[in-house]
């Protein structure tokens, strides 16, 4: 019987995919669910089962408070569009977009926007109701394992 080959995890990937424990404020339904597909990403990426590089888009920058506008207003400068989905995956064969939604979430008008731009470009794009959805699409392009 043939001894099954263990394959090392580079240490840039564990660095890339650790992360604290969240101990913030209280998370909300589409964060609760974002941090379960993150969780998903991170575990699939680190045993070599996601076919990806991918990364949240952090679009939540202003965070409130008295400097919340500044901060919005200083990453759109930056080149944050308005819209971005909230994950992006990378392969080989080209770019995935994917707007994670709360049950009860719905797209505004620039997610509207963003994912016309990417239909025009051809770029896969999809809203997801939930972890789970979002699994399942992520199978359904074939980028899971």
């Amino acid at each position: 019987m043939a001894a099954a080959v263990q394959t090392a995890i580079a240490p840039w990937l564990v660095r890339l995919m650790t992360v604290a424990a969240y101990t913030g404020h209280r998370a909300g339904p589409e964060d609760r669910e974002a941090i379960a597909l993150a969780n998903r990403l991170r575990a699939w990426t680190l045993g070599g089962r996601l076919q990806a590089v991918w990364w949240h888009t952090a679009s939540e920058v202003g965070g409130g408070g008295k400097n919340a506008g500044l901060r919005y207003a200083l990453a759109k400068a930056m080149g944050l569009i308005p819209g971005s989905p909230d994950y992006v995956f990378l392969t080989d064969a080209g770019a995935y977009a994917l707007e994670l939604k709360a049950t009860k979430g719905r797209q505004s008008d620039s997610q509207r926007d963003f994912q016309a731009w990417c239909a025009a470009r051809g770029i896969p794009y999809a809203v997801c109701k939930g972890a789970d959805a979002a699994e399942a699409q992520l199978r359904a392009w074939g980028l899971v394992a």
